[in-house]
C-alpha cells in the first residue's frame, strides 16, 4: 500500500469505498516486512562495501577508539540497531 488513509477519508467515504479502504489497510498490516528487512540489509552491506570493513569490525574499532563516530557511522549504527531489534522481535 503506497499511502495511508485518514480518518476523515474513512468517515466521508461511501460504505463500499470505506470497506475497500479498510480491507486494503488490513492487507497491508498483514504483509511481511521482508521488503523493509531486505532494504535494511542492503543498506548495511553498502556501508560495509564503502568502508571496506564488516559491521562487527567497525563496532569493535569504535569501542577501542580506533575509529571516530561520524554522522555516516552513526547512520550505519542506527541501521544495525534496527536490524537487531527486528531480530529480537522476530524471536520473541
Amino acid at each position: 500500500m503506497g499511502r495511508g488513509v485518514s480518518f476523515a477519508e474513512l468517515r466521508e467515504a461511501p460504505p463500499a469505498r470505506r470497506k475497500a479502504l479498510l480491507s486494503r489497510l488490513v492487507a497491508a498490516a498483514r504483509q511481511s516486512p521482508n521488503g523493509e528487512v531486505e532494504r535494511l540489509e542492503a543498506e548495511i552491506r553498502d556501508y560495509e562495501r564503502r568502508y571496506e570493513i564488516s559491521s562487527e569490525r567497525m563496532m569493535q574499532e569504535l569501542a577501542e577508539g580506533k575509529r571516530k563516530e561520524t554522522a555516516e557511522i552513526a547512520s550505519w549504527l542506527m541501521r544495525l540497531r534496527i536490524r537487531e531489534r527486528i531480530g529480537a522481535a522476530s524471536a520473541g
